[in-house]
């Protein structure tokens, strides 16, 4: 798993945008590939805390959720790891859409945040 957080991290970009010369591919234990757009450190002010967020490029329907969370949930079973390395109780798995438009871009995303709780479970916060 150190392997992991060695390719995502080198493909780290500091806020977590899609630039595709950035993305990375990486293989899931079940042998599925992911397209890695970034990882990084989020900062929420409101209670003084910080997330590891891994940013990935899926080919599902974000109205799937069923199936995007299953998607999520694999991808966090690797990544997770990556965050309790980093020393963090929160992790965020957010899945963005391929990119459509010419000249001017866009995208849908959808995140899906894990919590450590005191007894050191973790689970994913129901959205």
């Amino acid at each position: 798993m150190r392997i992991f957080l060695a390719v995502l991290l080198a493909g780290t970009i500091s806020a977590c945008g899609q630039n595709a010369s950035n993305a990375q591919v990486h293989t899931l234990p079940s042998g599925r590939q992911i397209i890695v757009l970034g990882v990084g450190k989020i900062f929420f002010t409101k209670d003084n805390q910080t997330a590891l967020m891994l940013k990935y490029q899926t080919n599902l329907s974000l109205e799937d959720k069923l199936t995007l969370q299953k998607e999520a949930d694999e991808i966090w079973s690797s990544f997770r790891i990556n965050v309790e390395q980093a020393g963090l109780s929160t992790g965020i798995v957010s899945a963005n859409e391929k990119p459509a438009g010419f000249i001017v871009t866009h995208s849908r995303g959808f995140n899906f945040v894990y919590t450590k709780s005191a007894n050191g479970q973790w689970s994913r916060l129901n959205q």
